[in-house]
Protein backbone atom coordinates (compact mmCIF):
# COMPACT_ATOMS: atom_id res chain seq x y z
CA UNK A 1 0.00 0.00 0.00
CA UNK A 2 2.81 2.42 0.84
CA UNK A 3 4.31 1.46 -2.50
CA UNK A 4 1.12 2.64 -4.26
CA UNK A 5 1.21 5.96 -2.42
CA UNK A 6 4.87 6.46 -3.29
CA UNK A 7 4.19 5.64 -6.95
CA UNK A 8 1.35 8.13 -7.15
CA UNK A 9 3.39 10.96 -5.66
CA UNK A 10 6.44 10.12 -7.78
CA UNK A 11 4.37 10.29 -10.97
CA UNK A 12 2.81 13.55 -9.79
CA UNK A 13 6.09 15.26 -8.93
CA UNK A 14 7.78 14.07 -12.13
CA UNK A 15 4.90 15.52 -14.18
CA UNK A 16 5.05 18.82 -12.29
CA UNK A 17 8.84 18.87 -12.69
CA UNK A 18 8.53 18.40 -16.45
CA UNK A 19 6.01 21.25 -16.59
CA UNK A 20 8.32 23.53 -14.62
CA UNK A 21 11.27 22.66 -16.86
CA UNK A 22 9.15 23.43 -19.93
CA UNK A 23 8.19 26.74 -18.33
CA UNK A 24 11.82 27.66 -17.65
CA UNK A 25 12.67 26.78 -21.26
CA UNK A 26 9.89 29.18 -22.34
CA UNK A 27 7.96 26.40 -24.09
CA UNK A 28 4.95 26.93 -21.81
CA UNK A 29 3.75 30.36 -20.74
CA UNK A 30 2.88 31.42 -17.21
CA UNK A 31 -0.77 31.81 -18.24
CA UNK A 32 -0.86 28.08 -18.96
CA UNK A 33 1.17 26.86 -15.99
CA UNK A 34 -0.96 28.54 -13.26
CA UNK A 35 -4.20 26.68 -14.04
CA UNK A 36 -2.27 23.43 -14.44
CA UNK A 37 -0.60 23.85 -11.05
CA UNK A 38 -3.84 24.94 -9.37
CA UNK A 39 -5.77 21.94 -10.68
CA UNK A 40 -2.92 19.59 -9.84
CA UNK A 41 -2.50 20.72 -6.26
CA UNK A 42 -6.25 20.71 -5.69
CA UNK A 43 -6.33 17.05 -6.71
CA UNK A 44 -3.39 16.31 -4.42
CA UNK A 45 -5.27 18.00 -1.58
CA UNK A 46 -8.22 15.71 -2.26
CA UNK A 47 -5.93 12.66 -2.21
CA UNK A 48 -4.25 13.72 1.04
CA UNK A 49 -7.65 14.20 2.71
CA UNK A 50 -8.53 10.67 1.56
CA UNK A 51 -5.32 9.26 3.05
CA UNK A 52 -5.90 10.95 6.39
CA UNK A 53 -9.50 9.78 6.63
CA UNK A 54 -8.68 6.28 5.42
CA UNK A 55 -5.85 5.68 7.87
CA UNK A 56 -7.97 7.03 10.71
CA UNK A 57 -10.89 4.74 9.92
CA UNK A 58 -9.16 1.53 8.81
CA UNK A 59 -8.57 0.18 12.32
CA UNK A 60 -12.12 0.96 13.47
CA UNK A 61 -15.25 -1.15 13.20
CA UNK A 62 -16.85 -1.94 9.85
CA UNK A 63 -19.75 0.43 10.54
CA UNK A 64 -17.37 3.28 11.40
CA UNK A 65 -15.20 2.52 8.38
CA UNK A 66 -18.18 2.54 6.03
CA UNK A 67 -19.56 5.72 7.56
CA UNK A 68 -16.18 7.41 7.29
CA UNK A 69 -15.66 6.19 3.71
CA UNK A 70 -19.04 7.32 2.38
CA UNK A 71 -19.09 10.43 4.53
CA UNK A 72 -15.52 11.17 3.51
CA UNK A 73 -16.40 10.97 -0.16
CA UNK A 74 -19.29 13.38 0.35
CA UNK A 75 -17.15 15.73 2.46
CA UNK A 76 -14.30 15.70 -0.07
CA UNK A 77 -16.66 16.32 -2.99
CA UNK A 78 -18.22 19.26 -1.16
CA UNK A 79 -14.80 20.71 -0.26
CA UNK A 80 -13.59 20.33 -3.86
CA UNK A 81 -16.80 21.90 -5.19
CA UNK A 82 -16.36 24.94 -2.96
CA UNK A 83 -12.68 25.34 -3.81
CA UNK A 84 -13.27 24.92 -7.56
CA UNK A 85 -16.05 27.52 -7.40
CA UNK A 86 -13.82 29.98 -5.52
CA UNK A 87 -10.91 29.43 -7.91
CA UNK A 88 -13.05 29.87 -11.02
CA UNK A 89 -14.94 32.85 -9.61
CA UNK A 90 -12.11 34.90 -8.12
CA UNK A 91 -8.90 33.91 -9.86
CA UNK A 92 -8.13 34.98 -13.39
CA UNK A 93 -6.95 31.65 -14.75
CA UNK A 94 -7.72 29.61 -17.83
CA UNK A 95 -10.93 27.75 -17.00
CA UNK A 96 -10.44 24.92 -19.48
CA UNK A 97 -6.85 24.23 -18.45
CA UNK A 98 -7.81 24.22 -14.77
CA UNK A 99 -10.82 21.92 -15.19
CA UNK A 100 -8.98 19.54 -17.54
CA UNK A 101 -5.97 19.28 -15.25
CA UNK A 102 -8.11 18.86 -12.14
CA UNK A 103 -10.17 16.13 -13.80
CA UNK A 104 -7.10 14.33 -15.14
CA UNK A 105 -5.34 14.23 -11.76
CA UNK A 106 -8.61 13.49 -9.95
CA UNK A 107 -9.12 10.34 -12.04
CA UNK A 108 -5.44 9.40 -11.65
CA UNK A 109 -5.57 9.66 -7.86
CA UNK A 110 -8.99 7.94 -7.76
CA UNK A 111 -7.39 4.86 -9.34
CA UNK A 112 -4.79 4.87 -6.58
CA UNK A 113 -7.49 5.37 -3.93
CA UNK A 114 -9.32 2.30 -5.18
CA UNK A 115 -6.14 0.23 -5.23
CA UNK A 116 -5.23 1.35 -1.70
CA UNK A 117 -8.66 0.49 -0.31
CA UNK A 118 -8.70 -2.81 -2.18
CA UNK A 119 -5.25 -3.90 -0.99
CA UNK A 120 -5.82 -2.83 2.60
CA UNK A 121 -9.25 -4.43 2.90
CA UNK A 122 -7.95 -7.59 1.23
CA UNK A 123 -5.25 -7.83 3.91
CA UNK A 124 -7.85 -7.38 6.66
CA UNK A 125 -10.19 -10.00 5.18
CA UNK A 126 -7.40 -12.58 4.82
CA UNK A 127 -6.35 -12.04 8.46
CA UNK A 128 -9.84 -12.88 9.70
Amino acid sequence: MIKNIKKSFIVFFVAIGVLLILTFLKLITIQIIYPILAGSFLSVLNFVIFLIMFYYSIQKSNKFFLLFSIGGIILRLFIMLVIVFVVLKFLKIDVFGFIFTFFLWYVFFMVFEISIVQSKTKNIVTKN
